[in-house]
């Protein structure tokens, strides 16, 4: 099976090809290897990416890879990179990536984070000049599993500007996510992780490849209207910071995102003199549990808040479901089923397969195709 390509010759945005997880991590894992990573660090970036997509998160997943490639050679992204210490307070340190892939940094981290929270009961640890670490649930929900309630707030390091501050037309944020990884004596632990903006570019990526419209309430044009063209935030526009009408909300909270990530972790801040690599920084906060309540009743009272909330009478069409919920969902249907990628994305890693000369064919492995 070959990927869809339209009578022009170009791949076909209106279909998608379905392949299993083990396949996409499997072929990640290889292109890392080949593009210079350890074989550690390969087949970690690789499952994490695959992570996003199990979970329905695509704008995280497998997509990015060309992203990362590209970086990669122009000197952004640095393979085989482990964190240095800048300060250590025992309870607090902040640490350097050196512009390292964000997955491993992010997860080296959180096992000092883990261990130093085991240590004081309570630990920040901060992580700068670091690539794009992907999906923070993940990170939140390795705390977690080990007791630790987790907290990330991730800025941007002064790059990317993409989201217009409340009232303005203008990209001058990003869209500085927060994640929350809550123990609850069992696995999967129970984490969330949204950004602070109304949608992420991303998302709009994936739209684009899909060639679907997206609703009206997420991005402005280069004019300052609301657009349903994911196309044009790519031509000036902007995404707006959610909660719609209240989107000073959603405004403020990515303001202290880019105060706890960027600032106080030394990482950068929108506005700043801009760095030549590095596209992210992290503030990681952990509570041990155990310093505050035993475990078994921390979870049987974690249990009892989400089953009231879930009992609650559903508006029509529609169910209450506890934070994660629907992720864990969306993995276990594509676990399933498959993940289905669009061509266009399809084609562009297998660009980045030939040019690094790996002799991988995506089209042997597919599952299907849609569209």
């Amino acid at each position: 099976m070959t990927i869809p390509h339209s009578a022009s010759g170009a791949p076909d945005e209106n279909a998608a090809v379905r392949f299993s997880g083990e396949t996409l991590a499997d072929t990640a894992g290889a292109l890392f290897r080949a593009a210079g990573s350890p074989a550690e660090e390969a087949a970690t970036v690789a499952r994490l990416l695959v992570a996003a997509n199990l979970a329905g998160h695509d704008s995280h997943g497998v997509a990015r890879i060309p992203q990362y490639l590209r970086n990669l050679r122009r000197g952004r992204v640095v393979p085989g990179q482990k964190n240095t210490v800048l300060g250590d307070e025992g309870a607090v340190v902040r640490l350097s990536a050196n512009f390292g892939y964000g997955q491993t940094a992010t997860l080296e981290a959180m096992e000092l984070l883990v261990e130093r929270a085991r240590t004081h009961n309570a630990a920040a640890v901060g992580v700068s000049e670091m690539n794009h670490n992907g999906r923070q649930a993940d990170y939140c929900a390795a705390g977690a599993r080990k007791g630790v309630l987790t907290l990330i707030f991730a800025a941007s390091s002064g790059f990317n500007s993409m989201v217009a501050p409340f009232g303005g037309s203008r990209r001058r944020m990003n869209t500085n996510p927060f994640a929350v990884g809550i123990p609850n004596g069992g696995d999967p632990p129970l984490v969330f992780d949204i950004a602070t903006s109304a949608t992420t570019q991303g998302f709009l990526q994936v739209a684009v490849d899909r060639g679907e419209k997206i609703q009206a309430d997420l991005i402005l044009d280069s004019q300052g209207a609301p657009s349903v063209e994911p196309a044009d935030f790519y031509g000036g526009g902007a995404i707006l910071p959610f909660g719609g009408r209240q989107g000073y909300k959603g405004y403020l909270l990515n303001f202290m995102v880019e105060v706890l990530g960027g600032i106080l972790t030394g990482g950068g801040f929108m506005g700043s003199p801009k760095r030549e690599a590095g596209g992210q920084c992290v503030l990681m906060i952990g509570l041990n549990v155990a310093a505050f309540r035993r475990m078994d009743a921390f979870k049987a009272e974690l249990d009892a808040l989400t089953g009231y909330l879930k009992a609650t009478r559903p508006l029509e069409g529609m169910e209450v479901l506890a934070p994660g919920e629907r992720s864990q969902r969306t993995g276990q249907r594509r676990r399933r089923e498959g993940i289905l990628i669009p061509a266009v994305t399809l084609a562009a890693i297998q660009e980045e397969l030939d040019h690094y000369a790996t002799g991988i064919r995506l089209e042997s492995a597919a599952m299907e195709k849609e569209g």
